[in-house]
This record gives C-alpha cells, sequence and structure tokens, in this order.
C-alpha cells in the first residue's frame, strides 16, 4: 500500500482520417492515488486532476480491482466553470474559420458520478449519473451586429441497471436567444439505451435567414432572406 503522486504533461494533436480536429492542445495529469493497504488492488483516488486542454477535470473516490471487474464507490469526475472561448482557441481553421471574433462568458459545468461494478466478460456497466450546465451567458460576434443574448442549458442523464427506466436522458432546459435568431428545447428520452426508447421532446425555433449568413458567413458569398419556424412535440416510442 502507500500514495502515489502522479504528474505529467504534453500536448497532442487530435485527427481523424486526415482532417484535424484539434491543434496542439495541451494534456496533463497532476494528483494522489492512495492504496489500501488492507485489500488487494484497492484505492482511492484523491484529487487527480485531468488538464485537457488547461481544463482541469477533477476525480475523487475508491476503487477495487478484481480479475474479471472493477468496481467504484462514490467515483466522481467534475468540471467547473470551463470556458467556451478556451476551447475555440484549439479548433483549426477548417472547423472554425472566425473563432478569435467569437467573445463569450459562458461557461459550461459537468458532473459524472459513477457507483457499481463494470464487468469485463459479461460488459455489464455500474449506475452513472450525469448532468450538462451551460449557466445564463451571452455571445458576441466582433464586427458583427448579430449577437447571442441569452445563451443556457441544463441536461441530466442517468443510467441504473435493474430499474425499471433503465436510462433517462432530461433536457431541462435549453436555449438560444438573441437578434433574429431563438431556439428553445425541454423534454426527456426513457430507456434510451433500449431498442424501443420512449421520446417526450417540446421545441420551438425561429430565425431571420440573414442573420444565420452573418452568424455563418458563405465562403461562396451567397445572401438570403426571409424567416425560418417551427415547432415540434414529440410525444411516442422510436
Amino acid at each position: 500500500g502507500g500514495v502515489f503522486d502522479i504528474a505529467a504533461a504534453s500536448s497532442t494533436t487530435l485527427r481523424m482520417n486526415n482532417m484535424v480536429l484539434a491543434e496542439r492542445f495541451p494534456i496533463g495529469i497532476n494528483g494522489q492515488i492512495a492504496f489500501d493497504t488492507t485489500q488487494a488492488m484497492a484505492g482511492k483516488l484523491n484529487d487527480l486532476t485531468l488538464s485537457v486542454a488547461r481544463i482541469p477535470i477533477v476525480f475523487n473516490g475508491n476503487f477495487s480491482y478484481h480479475p474479471d471487474s472493477i468496481t467504484t464507490h462514490n467515483l466522481c469526475g467534475r468540471v467547473k466553470g470551463m470556458k467556451i472561448t478556451e476551447l475555440l482557441k484549439y479548433l483549426p481553421p477548417n472547423i472554425l474559420k472566425d473563432k478569435e471574433a467569437i467573445n463569450s462568458n459562458a461557461t459550461i459545468n459537468i458532473d459524472v458520478d459513477v457507483n457499481g461494478t463494470y464487468n469485463f466478460n459479461t460488459g455489464a456497466l455500474p449506475s452513472v449519473k450525469a448532468s450538462l450546465e451551460i449557466p445564463e451567458s451571452h455571445v458576441e460576434f466582433k464586427g458583427r451586429e448579430s449577437r447571442i443574448n441569452r445563451l443556457a442549458a441544463d441536461i441530466r442523464a442517468r443510467y441504473s441497471p435493474g430499474e425499471k427506466d433503465t436510462a433517462i436522458v432530461e433536457i431541462r432546459k435549453m436555449v438560444i436567444d438573441g437578434r433574429g435568431i431563438h431556439l428553445g428545447a425541454k423534454g426527456r428520452i426513457d430507456d434510451f439505451t433500449s431498442d424501443n426508447p420512449y421520446i417526450d421532446l417540446g421545441m420551438t425555433a425561429s430565425a431571420y435567414l440573414d442573420t444565420l449568413c452573418k452568424l455563418f458567413p458563405a465562403t461562396t458569398g451567397s445572401l438570403f432572406e426571409g424567416t425560418v419556424s417551427a415547432n415540434l412535440d414529440v410525444k411516442s416510442r422510436l
């Protein structure tokens, strides 16, 4: 048993086939793993921090390893106040051309909690709870009149093997509201890991086409005018 300090850092470029998805983003890990002296292959993560693109993901919790499985006890991962603009820095021009023109106070909070056993042979999963939140924020585009005055999201997910509703995704709030553009969504998906998930989703959307052209300039110089709108209300099994 004992406590092991871990520290490592590097940078990498993420590619898919010949397409660069992220350029030279830094990766690091720092923290402690404490092994239990009373149990073989059991231990605890103490603020083990995985840093991706300088965004810290902090892990805490207990684990035990067995020949056919690994069991976690109150294992949690947290991301707090991740700035969206920090992520955009590492996107190459072929994905986001005018990233320097985007100014936003938007942040993302992510929580993941894992309890239970993952079996290597059967593929049985532990219980998982996760949430993603974007607090009320705005997005500006330098040199353009377009602006998103309100950007917010609150999405929860739960996977509980053995329960009636094994897997649930709940969209409590999703809002994009600005000059000439609106998107709002709320709903949930039950049993989303099954062959017959149930969807209960409501969504409203509208936009001026000239606003979309300003937000996403076309390389061909094409211009559009008019309004597009949609209302969606789905209550059905797939």
